[in-house]
């Protein structure tokens, strides 16, 4: 709506897309943003506050694969 008729054409809607995207990215990914401010140590909880161990984790990966096909044939059994 804030460009003119004759501007709005999809490669500016990813043009756009892109940048806001870009900016998101560095504002969540990048440790030296503002969103991150001035924090004393590392983002997670570690054992002993020595940023080396999270105080706690994931003890297994999960297949995701598997749960979708669980869940499928769940469903196709109900």
């Amino acid at each position: 709506m804030m460009l003119s008729p004759e501007k709005r054409v999809n490669a500016l809607l990813i043009f756009y897309s892109l940048s806001i995207v870009t900016v998101l990215d560095h504002i969540v990914n990048n440790e030296n943003s503002w969103a991150y401010g001035s924090r004393p140590g590392p983002l997670f909880r570690s054992i002993r506050d020595e940023g080396v161990t999270p105080m706690f984790g994931v003890d297994k990966k999960l297949d995701a694969d598997q749960i979708f096909k669980d869940s499928l044939k769940k469903a196709a059994n109900n």
